[in-house]
């Protein structure tokens, strides 16, 4: 499978929307510091793509499915304890918000006709959050190439349950 990956230095951030009304009409809109991450995240995409001649998946977005692996990391806080406590039985690990699927929203959406042509055609994600001096987003997206595609029809599974 083709793969690309790319970093996103900084501490991650979730998707926050705040109500704009202007006359009758209301909008939701990005808060101005999720407009600048938005931006910075778009910027560490291109940076990563100048870093080929042909992108893998062509000039287009890719078309097909994907596979998208992201793991968050942030300082542990000084206020995290280094033992298991009643509040935080697993010290080590990410445990508070953001959650998983608000920060993973704000970087699906900076991918939208860059990467991919939309978010939808993300099937699989593995998601992690955890701690390292370092905050970053990693980010890999994985989707077939053409010759593993199947072909249109019934796949060999199906043929063998319907007997």
């Amino acid at each position: 499978m083709p793969t690309f990956s790319f970093v996103v230095p900084g501490v991650p951030k979730s998707e926050r929307k705040r109500n704009v009304r202007r006359g009758e009409h209301a909008a939701r809109v990005d808060t101005p510091d999720r407009v600048d991450w938005k931006g910075h995240i778009r910027a560490c995409i291109h940076y990563a793509m100048a870093d080929y001649d042909v992108l893998p998946w062509g000039n287009a977005p890719i078309r097909g499915p994907v596979t998208l692996t992201i793991h968050y990391f942030k300082p542990k806080p000084a206020s995290y304890p280094k033992n298991p406590t009643q509040k935080y039985p697993w010290p080590d690990e990410w445990m508070t918000k953001p959650d998983c699927t608000n920060m993973t929203k704000i970087i699906e959406d900076c991918m939208n006709k860059i990467v991919w042509g939309d978010d939808a055609q993300v099937v699989t994600q593995h998601i992690h959050k955890g701690f390292d001096e370092l905050p970053r987003a990693e980010v890999t997206v994985e989707w077939p190439d053409e010759e593993s595609r199947e072909s249109p029809g019934k796949s060999a599974s199906t043929e063998q349950l319907m007997l």
